[in-house]
């Protein structure tokens, strides 16, 4: 790094010319007539002589430090004009015992020998501030590459660009969507503090697939087709290689997802995040035609006049009396939320190590807590495209924070309950080992965890065996969990409970 100077007026009395310190970085050993040791100690000598002086002119003078006990004599410092003569001004910012009030300027007249003293300083630059740009261009050149294989036709190329560009639809009638009422539907999310585990156990290529999995289970609630994906990375210091895994992983989720990512940021913000921190944040576009939105409303109750009663329109619908049910797809495990709870049992509460072997999981508990999220993209869109003309999916919910009941309750119309039954299928071992380490109630269980519920379909009653078939082929298990019926109670309308 280059030198610069700045220059002071030395009033050293020793005849000794000009002192320039101006040294190579790589020896930084000053160049100058004077020695600076000699320099430092003649000042010192020079500064004892004049408290002695003063001592046999006031005898009561008895602080070693060059001031005089101003409460018992009345007798203020030594004058700063006089200080000058045998202190250099670079020499008293030195020492701190010396330094001068910041009101009264350096009296550079009474100097007896004035020169100018170069003194080394390092230039203060956006590196040294903590953001290396060069650095920071090694970690966006590794990036492309792994944008360009989630890529698809519909992806516009614009290298260097300040934005994404996708098309809406495909420019060939062969693959063309034709879509008459195209809604676009949006959603971001993170993956809360699963992130201080992936720093914990230094593993950064996975935490991706969490991100783009909490983004896109949302998208498909609304039966939306993923379209493309945005990342935000923000880090503490330039690390071309954790950024690299990072955005590894978010593309392989977009693989997954049949999503493009086409863009993102990254911010390096020091000061902001500790060292090795990070934080991520991911935003997913998706499509659904106007005729396909599921928004719910079309979720229907199992009549308690005609409980075994079905009968469906000519669109697969049931009509009143038949009722819809509820399938529950299988989570992979915790996914990405209630970490905080997870990082409290696991770690303060009960000690235990991210090597530690789980015996009845069968797994590390690094494995356990860092197995990714589920995405359900490819299993979902092509149970609603094969059926192109019936409405048989009737609401889809994403069980994240909150629990099975909380984010069911989100979809149902307020004129119709949920019935759950409790023990209507396979709990992961995940959840009732973290339940025996902490001791942790059960419904707080249910309310924090998804419980190996990782997505709700709630379908026509007709359809629920050819769906839970489909959802087989693609490697999904899935259970008949519950049923939507009338409301009976005005405090269970357009709720989700737990069936007596």
């Amino acid at each position: 790094m280059p030198w610069q100077s700045f220059a002071l007026w030395h009033g050293c009395r020793h005849r000794c010319g000009p002192c320039i310190m101006a040294a190579p970085e790589q020896s930084r050993r000053p160049i100058h007539e004077c020695n600076l040791l000699h320099l430092r100690q003649t000042t010192r000598i020079l500064w004892k002589k004049r408290i002695y002086r003063q001592k046999e002119r006031h005898p009561h003078w008895h602080n070693r430090s060059g001031r005089q006990n101003q409460q018992s004599h009345g007798l203020g410092p030594i004058s700063e004009r006089r200080k000058n003569r045998f202190l250099s001004p670079c020499f008293a910012r030195l020492q701190g015992s010396l330094t001068r009030p910041s009101d009264k300027p350096y009296n550079r007249s009474r100097s007896r020998c004035p020169f100018k003293c170069y003194l080394p300083m390092h230039k203060i630059t956006y590196r040294n501030s903590g953001v290396d740009l060069e650095t920071y261009q090694e970690s966006m050149a590794r990036l492309p590459r792994l944008l360009k294989q989630t890529h698809c036709p519909r992806v516009i190329p614009w290298d260097n660009g300040f934005a994404g560009l996708f098309r809406l639809d495909f420019a060939g009638k062969l693959f063309s969507r034709n879509y008459q009422e195209p809604i676009l539907v949006a959603g971001t999310d993170g993956v809360g503090t699963k992130l201080k585990v992936a720093q914990m156990a230094g593993c950064h290529d996975t935490i991706g697939i969490d991100l783009v999995a909490m983004c896109v289970n949302d998208a498909l609630c609304c039966g939306a087709e993923p379209l493309f994906f945005l990342d935000y990375v923000a880090m503490a210091e330039d690390d071309p290689a954790r950024l690299e895994q990072l955005v590894t992983g978010i593309s392989e989720g977009c693989l997954q997802s049949d999503a493009a990512l086409i863009g993102g940021e990254t911010a390096i913000m020091p000061g902001v995040y500790g060292p090795g921190d990070y934080d991520l944040a991911g935003f997913c576009v998706g499509i659904v035609e106007n005729s396909r939105l599921l928004d719910g409303k079309a979720i229907t109750a199992r009549s308690h006049s005609l409980p075994g009663a079905s009968v469906r329109d000519d669109t697969g619908r049931d009509e009143a009396g038949g009722g819809d049910t509820i399938l529950g797809i299988a989570s992979s495990g915790i996914h990405a939320n209630g970490y905080s709870l997870v990082r409290k049992i696991v770690f303060e509460h009960a000690k235990r190590n991210l090597d530690e072997t789980v015996p009845s999981c069968g797994q590390t508990v690094r494995e356990l807590l860092l197995e990714p999220t589920r995405i359900y993209a490819r299993p979902i869109r092509a149970v609603l495209n094969h059926y192109p003309v019936k409405s048989v999916v009737h609401g889809i919910a994403h069980i994240t924070g909150g629990g099975l009941l909380e984010n069911l309750s989100r979809i149902l119309p307020p004129t119709v309950t949920a019935e759950i039954k409790r023990d209507s299928w396979t709990i992961p071992p995940v959840f009732p080992w973290l339940q025996q380490l902490g001791k942790i109630d059960e419904s707080e269980m249910y309310r924090v965890f998804n419980m190996g519920i990782g997505l709700v379909l709630v379908v026509s009653e007709y359809y629920t065996k050819s769906i839970q078939q489909q959802l087989a082929t693609s490697g999904l298990e899935s259970w008949v969990i519950g049923r939507i019926v009338e409301s009976s109670d005005n405090a269970d309308q357009g709720k989700a409970i737990w069936a007596g």
